[in-house]
């Protein structure tokens, strides 16, 4: 899902998407540990989590996430990998708009 939206975010088309039922749909995928699943069935791995991440950075939500669960959850090694913390702690230190423009910069 992030690769599409990030196309559309590209060609200024994300006006036409239905933002809430894309937002809902992603928290729906969040696990009780902080990581993210490919669907509400999958267990949480790295690379959804990220997506997650991404995907609310995009719509400028990440207040809708919990940075120290997924922070928890990372450093637990749950994810197994400390690349989620970089989001996480951008988000704390420098705030949802500029974590949108990193975003933007990929």
């Amino acid at each position: 899902m992030y690769w599409g939206l990030t196309a559309l975010h590209v060609l200024g088309r994300m006006q036409e998407l239905d933002e809430r039922a894309i937002l809902e749909w992603v928290l729906s995928c969040r696990h009780a540990n902080g990581g993210f699943g490919g669907s509400p069935r999958n267990d949480p791995h790295l690379l959804y989590t990220l997506s997650a991440v991404q995907i609310m950075a995009l719509f400028d939500r990440l207040d809708l996430l919990d940075a120290a669960a997924i922070t928890k959850c990372e450093r637990g090694g749950a994810l197994r990998s400390g690349g989620i913390l970089i989001l996480c702690s951008a988000h704390r230190r420098v705030g949802a708009a500029t974590a949108r423009r990193l975003v933007r910069r990929r």
